[in-house]
């Protein structure tokens, strides 16, 4: 994997040559937890629906949701989640401010909305590295209207 991504948690064991015939969806939720939540509980709807999700975030934001992780890769469920570098340092942000509930000033909300546009490098990264276990690339992205 790359510096600016890697896969985490997932219940990726699923048959590998069904993988490739099945739907793949992309999840891009926005950074604060009246968005994340929701779309955790959308991942788990479509991959209890023969689809595969991959859900990417941050690192600070994958720590957050944790138990809704852990109990997403004890159902196993086809869902994998992935961190994405959030370039905090770049736009002038404090490290760790990975969500808009953990701005410290209102002042910080363009800054970090600058950042949002700078995921997609490391998410066209992570898409480009072939997958270890035969899921196809995603067919649809689902994301908050933020995410440019």
């Amino acid at each position: 994997m790359s510096s600016s991504s890697q896969a985490t948690m997932s219940s990726e064991d699923v048959d590998c040559s069904s993988n490739t015939k099945r739907l793949h969806f992309l999840l891009i939720p926005l950074m604060q937890q009246g968005h994340m939540i929701p779309m955790v509980d959308l991942a788990r709807l479509l991959a209890a629906h023969e689809t595969l999700v991959t859900f990417a975030t941050t690192p600070v934001n994958l720590n957050r949701i944790r138990p809704i992780i852990n109990q997403a890769a004890a159902s196993s469920l086809p869902i994998r989640f992935v961190e994405l570098c959030f370039p905090v340092v770049d736009v002038g942000l404090p490290e760790g401010c990975e969500s808009v509930d953990l701005l410290p000033s209102v002042e910080l909300m363009l800054p970090f909305l600058n950042a949002l546009s700078l995921l997609r490098d490391p998410l066209e990264a992570h898409l480009r590295i072939p997958d270890k276990v035969g899921w196809p690339k995603p067919a649809c992205r689902i994301s908050d209207n933020l995410h440019h």
